[in-house]
């Protein structure tokens, strides 16, 4: 080799007779590999030099590979993939691919190696680099110990939540248990009294009767959340039901000093729903009209199909929703400026999504609320069965 062969035979690289080269090579933050190659087969190839990322990615020393062939620090189970790799960098001399290495400690590493075929004095060198994945294998035990740390949160607070739900149910059950026979005892006390104390019977009664509807509130909500909320579905006039619910809550309207009124649509609709969870949503939204809004404003309740759906509008003049309490409306545990608590419209939004449908608010401070329930499937008579 002349003038680039040492007396021990060493191969004098070009970039050996460069110190800027030379230090480019030692410094490099990727694991390179040097060898010279005479043909495609794994004992054409000797290493010649590697790099101290080489070192350190591998674990083996300069001085213990220099003169041997790569082939023993090749994963068995890759020869194939290997000698692949080596006869399309004799035809193509550059070739990138992902290959396995055994470490000196036997581990297994799995890399992107870019290999170079060319020509010095003669001779086929090719250089090889391969990234040091220390800093991969670091960024993967960081995740691989979020992910454990993530699925541990994950069961604390699915812990959490079945124990949160399981206490609501229990108080739940504490809260009913003393208001049945109070509830019982204050429609007696209705039927039997007379005058002003039929009057403050009454109020006790509707009080009960309140207090009663707001822990059934409580207690569905808590079995919506752990997805044991259900539904009995059957064919239900729409009309025939809006106009129930208005007979119930007329007399409530009627001592607020609340118009209160019912706009069916024209023609006779009949949908597949609930009709107990349906009407529990629009009496919900009723109430909550006559509650929030002062005397002499009205309540609208309008129904009308447009394709295959149905809508149902709660409609009011009066006092109007800020920006702030729409944005927290349906969360449940939730204190809504007003002071409700939003059970009933977090309830009435889970209903109606388990009808495929969903509940649409338009409103303004002063200005007034609009309450669409907007449920799928809408049709103007039930299937004909034989």
């Amino acid at each position: 080799m002349g003038n680039n062969t040492l007396s021990d035979g060493h191969l004098i690289l070009p970039f050996e007779q460069c110190n800027i080269y030379k230090m480019a090579f030692e410094a490099s933050d990727e694991a390179i590999i040097i060898t010279t190659i005479n043909g495609p087969e794994i004992h054409n190839q000797t290493i010649l030099d590697v790099n101290p990322a080489f070192e350190q990615y591998t674990g083996y020393k300069q001085s213990e590979i220099v003169g041997k062939s790569p082939d023993f620090f090749i994963c068995a189970t890759l020869r194939d993939t290997y000698t692949a790799y080596r006869h399309r960098l004799w035809r193509h001399k550059k070739v990138t691919m992902n290959i396995g290495f055994i470490t000196k400690t036997g581990e297994t590493r799995y890399s992107k190696i870019s290999s170079h075929l060319f020509r010095v004095n003669n001779q086929y060198l090719c250089i090889t680099t391969s990234q040091n994945n220390a800093d991969s294998r670091k960024t993967g035990n960081f995740q691989a110990e979020l992910l454990r740390k993530e699925h541990n949160l994950r069961e604390k607070l699915e812990m959490v939540e079945q124990e949160r739900c399981k206490f609501l149910r229990a108080l739940v059950h504490e809260l009913k248990t003393p208001l049945t026979p109070m509830i019982a005892m204050t429609e007696m006390l209705v039927y039997e009294s007379t005058g002003i104390s039929k009057e403050y019977a009454e109020t006790l009664s509707k009080g009960a009767g309140f207090l009663l509807s707001r822990i059934n509130d409580l207690y569905d909500l808590s079995r919506s959340e752990v997805n044991m909320l259900t539904i009995k579905k059957e064919w239900v006039s729409i009309n025939e039901l809006v106009a129930e619910t208005k007979s119930l809550e007329e007399d409530n309207s009627k001592l607020k000093g609340i118009q209160l009124r019912v706009h069916p649509a024209p023609t006779y609709l009949k949908c597949f729903i609930d009709r107990e969870r349906i009407k529990q949503v629009i009496i919900n939204l009723v109430n909550n009209a006559i509650k929030h809004n002062p005397p002499g404003c009205s309540v609208d309740i309008i129904t009308k199909a447009a394709g295959d759906n149905l809508f149902i509008t709660v409609k009011d003049n009066g006092v109007g929703i800020s920006a702030e309490d729409q944005a927290k409306l349906f969360q449940p545990h939730q204190i809504k400026k007003s002071g409700g608590l939003g059970l009933g419209l977090s309830l009435s939004a889970r209903i109606v999504e388990l009808h495929g449908g969903s509940i649409i608010v338009r409103s303004k401070p002063n200005q007034g609320s609009k309450f669409t329930i907007c449920l799928p499937a809408c049709k103007t008579q039930p299937p004909f069965r034989a």
